[in-house]
């Protein structure tokens, strides 16, 4: 199911990196977006799958907050980049996750 819901948008958005006038402005930006969600939803997944909660539900979830799941998700991006620094982000990112999951997602 989840690579069902990545895969056209991924391939929707290597398309549009390939248009002359509008994929080199909008589609680094795009694609920076579109890894930052999909980033927060594996993280998010394990607590959403713990509470047997489907993953058309989480998706759901996740995007009544869409801020927070992106900053979320675009931060662990940020933070995954530098090469010894991303042996500890992972970690840390669960523990981000179960947080957010604690505070935002619970109900």
């Amino acid at each position: 199911i989840k690579l069902k819901y990545y895969l056209p948008k991924a391939i929707g958005l290597f398309i549009l990196l390939w248009i002359p006038a509008i994929g080199q402005p909008i589609g680094p930006v795009l694609w920076f977006l579109f890894s930052a969600w999909m980033l927060s939803i594996p993280y998010a997944d394990y607590l959403f799958d713990n509470h047997k909660v489907p993953f058309p539900t989480m998706r759901d979830a996740l995007k009544v907050k869409r801020g927070k799941s992106l900053s979320f998700g675009s931060l662990v991006m940020v933070c995954t980049m530098p090469p010894i620094l991303n042996l500890f982000v992972m970690p840390v990112a669960v523990c981000g996750a179960t947080a957010m999951w604690v505070d935002q997602y619970r109900d």
